[in-house]
C-alpha cells in the first residue's frame, strides 16, 4: 500500500527561521568547536550549568585551620558565601601576615590550640596540617582545592607529582593562552586556587600538592596529570 510520507514543499532553511548566524553572534546550532576569547571551551560553560554538589551554603559554620595564604583565601571565600567563619592559627598574631586582608565577617583566633571540638559543619584545613588533628571532628573536610573544584564553572587541568609541577603548570598555561584561551595557573604554584573563581576564564590550571589532595573528595578535573612519584609521596 502507499506509504504515508510527506509530499509537500521542503522545510525552509535555518536562515529563514532565524536559526542561523546573527550579526556578531555564532549560529544557534553552534558546535562550539573553535573556542577562544569570549567563547567557552565547553557547551556546559556556555549554558552556565552550575551544579552545587553540596557546596558551602549561607549560614554554614566553617572552621578554617591555618592563616597562611591559602587559609586566608579560604576564610574570605567562605564568608563571601554567607557562611559563619572562624579562622584559627596556633601562632600568635604578630607572627602572621595578611590578617588585614581578611573579610571583616571572619572571626579570628590566634595563639591557641585549634578549636576543633566545636560544632562545625565544615573544617577547611590548610595544606600540611596533619589529618589526625581534624578527621575525628565529624565535620565535613574540604581544603581550598576542593572548594575551588566545587565553585569553578570552567574545565580544570590539575597537575600533581613529586617534581616538575610548577614548570608543567606554567607551560600548560602558556600553551592555552597561545591557543587563544583565557587560562590562569593557581594552587600550589603560589596563587590560591580560590582566587580563580571570579575570574573570566576558559580553563583553570591548578598545581596540586599531595597535602592538598588529602582534603579532596569531589575534586574531578577535566584533565589530570601525574608527573612522577617518589617514595616520600606514597
Amino acid at each position: 500500500r502507499t506509504a504515508r510520507l510527506p509530499d509537500g514543499p521542503h522545510s525552509p532553511p535555518l536562515r529563514e527561521t532565524r536559526l542561523a548566524r546573527a550579526k556578531n553572534r555564532g549560529p544557534f546550532l553552534d558546535r562550539v568547536d573553535h573556542p577562544g576569547p569570549g567563547r567557552s571551551l565547553v557547551v556546559e560553560t556556555t549554558l552556565k550549568i552550575v551544579t552545587k554538589k553540596n557546596a558551602i551554603q549561607p549560614g554554614d559554620r566553617v572552621l578554617v585551620l591555618g592563616l597562611g595564604v591559602s587559609g586566608c583565601s579560604s576564610a574570605n571565600f567562605c564568608a563571601e558565601q554567607g557562611a559563619r567563619v572562624v579562622a584559627a592559627d596556633e601562632r600568635p598574631a604578630d607572627e602572621l601576615e595578611g590578617l588585614d586582608s581578611l573579610d571583616p565577617r571572619v572571626e579570628v583566633e590566634t595563639g591557641g590550640t585549634f578549636p576543633i571540638g566545636g560544632d562545625h559543619d565544615w573544617i577547611v584545613p590548610s595544606p600540611g596540617i596533619p589529618p589526625e588533628r581534624y578527621r575525628a571532628s565529624g565535620a565535613r573536610i574540604a581544603g581550598d582545592v576542593e572548594l575551588a573544584g566545587l565553585a569553578l564553572q570552567v574545565p580544570i587541568v590539575a597537575v600533581t607529582g613529586t617534581n616538575g609541577k610548577s614548570t608543567t603548570v606554567r607551560m600548560i598555561e602558556a600553551m592555552l593562552n597561545a591557543a587563544g584561551l583565557r587560562a590562569l595557573a593557581a594552587g600550589n604554584v603560589g596563587t590560591p586556587a580560590l582566587s580563580l573563581v571570579a575570574q573570566p576564564l576558559d580553563v583553570a590550571v591548578l598545581e596540586v600538592s599531595s597535602f592538598q589532595l588529602e582534603t579532596t573528595e569531589q575534586f574531578h578535573p577535566r584533565v589530570a596529570v601525574v608527573l612522577n612519584i617518589t617514595p616520600d609521596h606514597l
